[in-house]
């Protein structure tokens, strides 16, 4: 600028002059009088001499030279700006963004000559600013505001940078609401008017901005841009198609016929997607449980380059998204192994996440272990590179612990399911997470004692002083939870056996008057219906009558709750290789009593794969479902050569027990040893001859008082073979 600024001036207009004395090229900083509330006017006197401009900015001299009156009251002489001019003001010198201070003060001295063009500046330029202060932009949002329901918009990329530049902003409060809900009145308004140019790209960016800013998500343009988007959708490019679904996924808007089209629209250019792009867009639509296998088997064909350079955070939403859209009956997984690249492309996550373990958060490294619930169970046993990544996901939740890290109730939980989901049982981190999440028991949200809970149970490791809080704390806090977080909860209890009475009956009136509404069958699928169901059948079997007196369902809750289990069981369960192996062989021994390979219910909540009905002797074929991996194996009781049941096959068990069933177990990593038919015979000759004597014994000679051994009950369909309780 030019030479030093004059005094501010006193008077003028609502909008007067901002700056007194000083040398840049505004006409300085607050020099005497020209404050932004000068004595006259609403922001004082119009500035001192030496600006660019004369007039607006006072003074003559500046680089432009210029010149005009100085300094006073609300105007000063002529010079201001052209259109053009303004623009290159608000924008700035090069690479030099304008502060807000500089913008604020463009915008008090040229507002009335702004149009939609320096609108869009403006705001877009606001955008890179931080730490924004709301109470120096309201009279920015408000005049913004009252623009934008007027201002004549002739081209929608003007709108689309205010909303852009207003969301980065993520400004809160009165004003900054006022505007919103004026800039979505507009927007809307120029949806109906089905204008031309509203492209995929226009789309695309006014829907981060209303998904992305703080508390003002809203959902009717949200919407209306759904509708605006779909005769649109096979014209959006890899980013477009990213950004989009991954806005609609944060803002928890579901559009399942635009992510149709946009998944249709994806699979011929997947290659065109880096690694954001896909890790974005994979996370979007299993957030919202839009299946899109088409997709994911292109991407997992073209995706490696991408997979290899993703970040940790990426690569855990990629293993999360997979292990999502598949199902029950791995059948995504399935489609990727049959293809030629599937199981690479899970190998490379694998691969790449083992390079970066160490910038992975307790919640990605729960998000990643994923790809282990995806892949069945043989796979990541036998697999060396599940192997290697199981190994270092334990090292690196090791490292939390030992560092005495500050880790949340959502880390405790989220590390817990991650070896849960590994199925790697390492006492050590198991007792150090106990102990955390004991003490923090008081402060965690409900969704994660679940999580946690069930963790704990579904790897077979007591945690009894965890639990014995747990119930005591919610015994009279049961409402707080969700119908899931509850039954999840209980069958966690069922697992480890424990037993308080008000907890007990406080979940007994929780799930009566859920089920007389009706609205635990909305709320639970077939395996958490079954879980509770088991839980019913421990008080029942494990329970002396006086124990479970006031415990039990009422009869018709109970016959509701069967119903609701066998009116979803799946009949289309094929059995096992391995199951029909173990059969084979012990078909083949001269036992003496039948041998019944049809499978049946044992008090109510189990299927027996096969049983000597006479001897009530039931034989299991355990594949690797049943079994943890002991990270550090001492051979104590229930662990086989390095392996530990979980606590769902080990609540089967005591369950065939309670009800006068004895079990013979056969890992599959013992059965795997035999090579010949020979062997796999005189395998289970071995390990029935002595239950055999043991029961034949035992039903000459009762003891006094024994009840009946309960009673098989064939059940047309049958049900999964193995159970995991869980997967």
């Amino acid at each position: 600028g030019g030479g030093s600024g004059g005094s501010g001036g006193s008077g003028g207009g609502s909008y007067g002059g901002n700056c007194g004395g000083g040398s840049d090229r505004f006409g300085g900083g607050n020099g005497g009088g020209g404050s932004y509330r000068g004595s006259g006017g609403r922001y004082g006197g119009s500035g001192g001499g030496g600006g660019n401009y004369g007039g607006s900015y006072g003074g003559e001299g500046g680089d432009r030279h210029a010149v005009g009156s100085g300094g006073g009251g609300g105007g000063g002489g002529g010079g201001s700006p052209s259109s053009q001019e303004l623009t290159g003001l608000l924008r700035g010198n090069g690479n030099r963004r304008h502060g807000v201070a500089d913008l604020l003060r463009l915008f008090h001295q040229h507002h009335a000559a702004m149009n939609e063009f320096h609108l869009g500046v403006l705001w877009t330029n606001l955008g890179y600013c931080r730490n924004l202060n709301v109470d120096a932009l309201e009279p920015l949002l408000q005049w913004t505001a009252e623009s934008l329901q007027n201002m004549r918009i002739d081209q929608v990329r003007h709108l689309v940078a205010v909303a852009t530049g207003f969301s980065k902003g993520k400004l809160q409060g009165t004003a900054a609401r006022f505007m919103a809900q004026r800039l979505a009145a507009r927007v809307v308004r120029e949806l109906e008017g089905s204008r031309a140019h509203i492209g995929p790209r226009e789309l695309t960016n006014l829907t981060y901005a209303f998904a992305m800013a703080p508390g003002i998500a809203n959902e009717e343009v949200l919407r209306s841009l759904v509708q605006a988007a779909l005769p649109h959708a096979q014209h959006f490019n890899a980013r477009d198609i990213a950004n989009m679904t991954y806005s609609l996924a944060k803002a928890e808007i579901p559009a399942p016929a635009l992510f149709d089209a946009l998944a249709e629209a994806a699979v011929p250019i997947a290659a065109d997607f880096n690694a954001q792009d896909v890790a974005n867009t994979c996370w979007a639509f299993s957030s919202l449980h839009a299946f899109a296998w088409p997709m994911f088997i292109e991407f997992a064909a073209v995706g490696h380059r991408a997979v290899r350079e993703m970040n940790a955070m990426e690569l855990a939403s990629m293993a999360w998204a997979l292990e999502r859209q598949d199902d029950e009956r791995n059948r995504l997984y399935a489609q990727l192994q049959s293809g030629p690249n599937g199981l690479s492309f899970i190998r490379t996550i694998a691969r790449a996440a083992l390079c970066k373990l160490n910038d992975f958060t307790p919640q990605g490294v729960g998000m990643l272990a994923m790809l282990f619930k995806m892949a069945p169970p043989h796979f990541s046993i036998d697999d060396s590179m599940f192997a290697e990544l199981s190994e270092g996901i334990c090292a690196c939740i090791n490292a939390y612990m030992m560092k005495g890290t500050q880790l949340s109730g959502y880390d405790l939980a989220n590390t817990a399911w991650a070896l849960s989901v590994m199925k790697v049982h390492d006492a050590g981190i198991l007792n150090a997470i106990e102990s955390e999440a004991t003490k923090k028991l008081d402060t965690m949200e409900p969704r994660h004692l679940s999580m946690l809970s069930l963790a704990f149970a579904r790897m077979g490791f007591p945690a009894n002083l965890f639990f014995g809080r747990l119930v005591r704390l919610l015994a009279n806090n049961l409402r707080k939870l969700s119908v899931q977080q509850l039954g999840g909860i209980m069958w966690a209890v069922t697992c480890t056996d424990v037993r308080y009475r008000p907890f007990l009956e406080s979940c007994r009136e929780f799930v009566q008057e859920q089920i007389q509404r009706g609205g635990i069958y909305a709320a639970m699928d077939h395996s958490q219906l079954r879980m509770l169901w088991q839980w019913h059948q421990w008080l029942e079997l494990e329970f002396s009558p006086e124990e479970r007196q006031g415990l039990l369902l009422t009869l018709e809750a109970r016959q509701e709750l069967r119903t609701a289990l066998e009116r979803d069981v799946d009949t289309t369960e094929s059995t096992s290789s391995f199951q029909k192996e173990v059969e084979a062989a012990v078909s083949r021994l001269d036992l003496g009593t039948p041998l019944r390979s049809v499978e049946f219910v044992s008090a109510d909540a189990f299927a027996i794969d096969l049983a000597l009905p006479e001897l009530k002797i039931a034989i299991e074929a355990d594949g690797p479902q049943h079994f943890h991996r002991v990270r550090k194996f001492a051979g104590t009781d229930g662990r086989r050569d390095g392996w530990t049941l979980s606590g769902a096959t080990r609540l089967r068990d005591r369950s065939y027990e309670a009800a006068g069933w004895y079990v013979v177990a056969v890992p599959c990593f013992e059965w795997k040893r035999l090579s010949s038919a020979e062997e796999k015979r005189m395998y289970m000759q071995g390990a029935l001859v002595e239950p055999m004597a043991a029961r034949r014994h035992l039903l000459a000679h009762p003891p006094a008082g024994a009840p009946d051994p309960a009673p098989l009950e064939p059940r047309a369909g049958g049900v999964e073979a193995s159970p995991a309780i869980m997967d």
